[in-house]
């Protein structure tokens, strides 16, 4: 019996280790009428980087890398007419955190996991893009 509980707690321990922590503290700020930052907490433990997954009303799908050192990217042609959906992930090798999500227009937003700062101003222009790491277009 002492056994099998010994070996149940190590079990527990072993996959607790081998997952990858999550990024914390999702935020966005409008740097201008077409550029708009988000940023992200590190998440706790260890990490080799980060995937930043966006996509517009326009239905229009990107992923980008980032590196650890900085936990933030800027989309380029942000319309604050439209949505953006945002998942930010973990990674450590091959595995990957679970998202930590969130959702931004300029006349108000939703998140999940975190809380969100929000900075309105002007209004937006109309191509999708990026800065801070390099894109994938799905």
């Amino acid at each position: 019996m002492r056994v099998r509980a010994l070996l149940l707690m190590l079990t527990a321990v072993l996959i607790a280790h081998a997952q990858v922590p999550m990024p914390r503290r999702l935020r966005f700020r409008e740097l201008s009428s077409d550029r708009l930052s988000v940023s992200w907490k590190e998440p706790k433990g260890a990490f080799d980087g980060y995937t930043l997954a966006y996509s517009t009303g326009s239905g229009a799908e990107h992923e980008l890398s980032v590196s650890k050192s900085e936990p933030r990217a800027v989309i380029e042609g942000f319309d604050r007419m439209r949505e953006v959906s945002v998942k930010v992930t973990a990674l450590r090798g091959k595995e990957r955190s679970e998202a930590l999500q969130g959702r931004y227009s300029g006349l108000g937003s939703e998140v999940s996991v975190v809380e969100v700062s929000l900075h309105e101003q002007g209004s937006g222009g109309s191509n999708d893009g990026i800065t801070g790491g390099e894109e994938k277009q799905h």
